[in-house]
């Protein structure tokens, strides 16, 4: 990763520059892609001298980092810590889980779009976004560490990579792109399979209710 050299800004005035700046490069960035956009033409939607935006960011690079981490704490910030206890149904927890991280993926989509779209094709970019997309299996495999005992897998660490790539997988896939079919029923279908993925036979799926 390669951290942003930004300046945070503590003045009223220096605060609404700098948001700005950072959302006028949100719709430039999500309308033309990263490389299509320049700094001059960020400064020049933010309505501000393209001095003031060298002031807080040293190159479009480390603005469109900040923004991807935004993102990803904006997707992070509804994920709870979600325990599991004997009177609680798994897949409800699940589902739960699985409708928080969908709902998440709507929160700027055409961004997202960009996001994935550079983290293909620039390995420097790439590394971040693994490290910010790692987040996102990190709270998967807590929720499971923590409820091992519910568990039938062998190999958790396994386990999450494979649940973390099904769920983006089938999200990305319903949220980022048209979708013909219905919603809901694609989300059941998701936290069934999971559900017979990771638990015992007794955790009832929608289907077997």
């Amino acid at each position: 990763m390669s951290p942003a050299d930004t300046r945070t800004p503590v003045q009223k005035r220096s605060i609404q520059k700098k948001q700005s700046i950072k959302e006028a490069a949100l719709l430039l960035f999500s309308e033309k892609g990263y490389h299509g956009t320049s700094s001059n033409e960020i400064a020049k939607k933010a309505g501000v001298s393209i001095g003031t935006f060298y002031s807080y960011y040293s190159n479009k690079k480390d603005l469109f980092y900040e923004l991807t981490m935004e993102y990803y704490d904006n997707v992070l910030k509804d994920i709870p810590e979600i325990p599991f206890d004997d009177d609680t149904n798994p897949r409800s927890i699940i589902k739960k889980y699985i409708k928080i991280v969908a709902v998440g993926h709507e929160y700027m989509p055409d961004f997202h779009k960009i996001i994935n779209i550079l983290a293909e094709s620039d390995e420097e970019f790439k590394a971040f976004y693994d490290e910010c997309d790692n987040k996102i299996g990190e709270k998967i495999f807590q929720l499971f560490a923590n409820n091992i005992h519910l568990s039938r897998v062998k190999n958790l660490e396994v386990a999450i990579f494979v649940i973390k790539n099904s769920l983006e997988a089938v999200i990305h896939a319903t949220k980022l792109h048209p979708c013909r079919l219905n919603e809901e029923e694609i989300l059941n279908q998701l936290t069934d399979m999971i559900c017979r993925y990771v638990f015992a036979d007794t955790v009832p799926t929608e289907t077997s209710k």
